[in-house]
């Protein structure tokens, strides 16, 4: 399948299911108020940042494996639901045991039946997130994103009839997104079931355990689980900042669709292509993506106060300035992600991508302890989009040393990008990539 025809479905439906999820979501939000919402983000902040953490580079092996046609998606299916059971439920484990300390000094505020439940999801999310990468290494995007709308549907749908029409408030709320991960993963098991049997590989599983610990770090650090932040924010200033900057960093994470649709259809050709083709494509796919973020990410910055009030009313004012920040570290984000599939994927130097997030993180972290009592909210976004700046520079320059590339090759829009950022914007365009026949069958 084309890589344009991938990219518009990516793009299509993703920004379908953003849309949908940010139309029921800016509802759910005005009903609840600040520290409902400060609840309810700090629980999902807590099982995303688990699921990514406890990925432990499986998926960048499911990606790399499947792209490179070197293992069975059966095997690769079985190891990844064991390896999901195993370490979800070991995480469960260990939250209980050591519930004092996570509830009183990491989640103040926050009720522990909460906290119990999102623990008690991670085997789930975990799983799903596996599932997606096994469906990215098979190129099946299009498959791939009519899951995900299920899942916006569910979530959508549950949060409307549950908590807007029967007032069922946080804890149904919860309960209605575990429901919804819930279903999304049985769906992906039978699918990725369906296309070859279940078999178990151990000498399989030890491999991707390797290659994964390599890619670790790397992997974990996501648009959307980079949310330590917003945990230094209720810890240090309470769960009703804590639901503001929330506000804050979910809108700065709106440009998702164009990330993961970017990713999704880069992925197997930067994997797969011999090294000369791939560091072209991804210096292509860079420039690309520039675009793509000028034009997304420009008038939410410019729009902020606007789009805060009108969304969420006057209380949530609170969140526009880290919100201004910490959409400007998320473009820094975006295209660091692409230089990671091309250290990662195509160079098999998983290692070299998390050391450097390693490095950072460990530079960084500190500075909230200063940023946050000084400067509240805006010092938490400051930090964060300082932290995305060190790692797109430093993998930039990776990038440009190893393949003697100029800058400008990379950095610099070509008219050719703009061409192509405008042909997609083409109804013909969009018709072709979503539809199997495109304006001819119409």
């Amino acid at each position: 399948m084309s890589f344009l025809r991938n990219l518009t479905v990516g793009l299509t439906f993703g920004t379908f299911a953003q849309l949908l999820n940010a139309l029921v979501g800016v509802l759910v939000i005005r009903k609840i108020g600040p520290l409902e919402r400060g609840i309810y983000a700090t629980v999902l902040t807590l099982n995303v940042m688990l699921t990514y953490l406890l990925d432990m580079g499986m998926s960048a092996a499911n990606e790399t494996f499947l792209g490179k046609g070197e293992q069975r998606v059966g095997a690769i299916n079985c190891n990844s639901l064991i390896y999901s059971l195993g370490v979800g439920l070991l995480a469960f484990g260990l939250g209980l045991g050591f519930h004092a300390p996570l509830w009183e000094h990491l989640l103040p505020g926050i009720p522990f039946p909460y906290v119990l439940l999102g623990l008690a999801a991670v085997p789930i999310t975990l799983y799903s997130l596996l599932a997606e990468s096994i469906l990215v290494g098979l190129e099946e995007i299009v498959l791939l994103n009519k899951i995900s709308v299920l899942h916006a549907l569910l979530l959508a749908g549950g949060s409307m009839v549950f908590v807007l029409i029967f007032n069922g408030g946080v804890k149904i709320l919860v309960w209605v997104w575990v429901a919804a991960y819930g279903i999304v993963t049985i769906a992906n098991f039978l699918v990725i079931t369906h296309k070859d049997k279940f078999v178990f590989e151990p000498s399989l599983l030890r491999k991707s355990l390797k290659f994964g610990f390599k890619a670790a770090l790397a992997r974990s650090l996501r648009l959307g689980s980079y949310r330590i932040d917003t945990l230094f924010v209720n810890g240090m200033m309470g769960t009703t900042a804590a639901g503001y900057y929330s506000v804050a960093s979910s809108l700065s994470e709106k440009v998702g669709p164009t990330l993961r649709a970017f990713t999704q259809a880069a992925n197997r050709r930067i994997t797969a292509s011999k090294r000369e083709s791939s560091y072209r494509l991804t210096a292509r796919f860079v420039r690309a993506l520039i675009v793509f973020l000028v034009a997304v990410i420009g008038p939410l910055i410019i729009g902020a106060h606007f789009i805060v009030q009108l969304l969420f009313g006057r209380e949530f004012l609170p969140a526009v300035i880290p919100l201004r920040i910490l959409l400007v570290g998320v473009a820094f984000f975006c295209v660091s992600v692409t230089l990671i599939l091309f250290f990662q994927n195509q160079m098999k130097r998983p290692g070299f991508a998390s050391g450097v997030i390693a490095v950072v993180l460990a530079v960084t972290s500190p500075m909230y302890f200063l940023a946050i009592p000084r400067w509240g909210m805006k010092g938490a976004a400051i930090v964060t989009s300082f932290a995305f700046f060190s790692m797109f520079l430093t993998y930039l320059i990776s990038f440009l040393r190893i393949n003697r590339m100029p800058a400008w090759e990379a950095l610099l829009v070509q008219r050719e990008d703009i061409e192509r950022f405008i042909s997609l914007l083409r109804v013909k365009t969009w018709i072709n990539g979503i539809i199997p026949g495109g304006v001819k069958r119409l």
